[in-house]
């Protein structure tokens, strides 16, 4: 895909996820970010904790505690996604961008943002860092890159400089 294609299918669930909880709403568009730690720092954080017990099972001779990293790297996983890191969905209205809350797999409205978003310095080739309102959020280039660009461009809805 390139930087200017979508991910149809996530945009269309993202958009009728949003019109359920913005009835009467006229939902243009949807994306969905990560507030918090950066996708590739999750994995280096992650993986520290398990690495120090590979160690420690190497230096004692006991393979049996390589479970026990894996069982590490999953929890460490586990809190950073539920604790630490928290999903957003940003739908376009038509005047105005609408920031929910993902949680438990139900969306709430976090607030109402009249003037745009940004793209922060940051990111790379697989993903973006866009501000929205009070929120930063770690956004797939990939999967919403044209929708993020749309709304930050001169002509789109709820344009705002970058």
């Amino acid at each position: 895909m390139s930087h200017d294609e979508i991910n149809r299918e996530a945009v269309d669930r993202l958009i009728e996820r949003a019109s359920e909880v913005l009835p009467g709403a006229a939902v243009v568009s949807a994306f969905s970010g990560t507030r918090g730690l950066a996708p590739t720092m999750v994995a280096v954080v992650a993986a520290v904790p398990a690495t120090v017990v590979v160690m420690v099972s190497i230096a004692v001779g006991k393979p049996v505690l390589l479970l026990g990293a894996i069982a590490v790297m999953a929890l460490t996983m586990l809190v950073i996604m539920t604790r630490v890191n928290a999903t957003r969905v940003v739908a376009e209205l038509p005047s105005e961008l609408v920031v929910l809350a993902a949680r438990r797999g139900d969306l709430s409205v976090l607030r109402r943002v009249a003037d745009g978003l940004a793209i922060e310095p940051g990111g790379g080739r697989a993903w973006m860092r866009v501000h929205v309102g009070d929120e930063s959020l770690w956004v797939s280039r990939p999967a919403f890159g044209g929708i993020v660009d749309h709304l930050v461009s001169p002509g789109g809805p709820s344009a705002s400089s970058t």
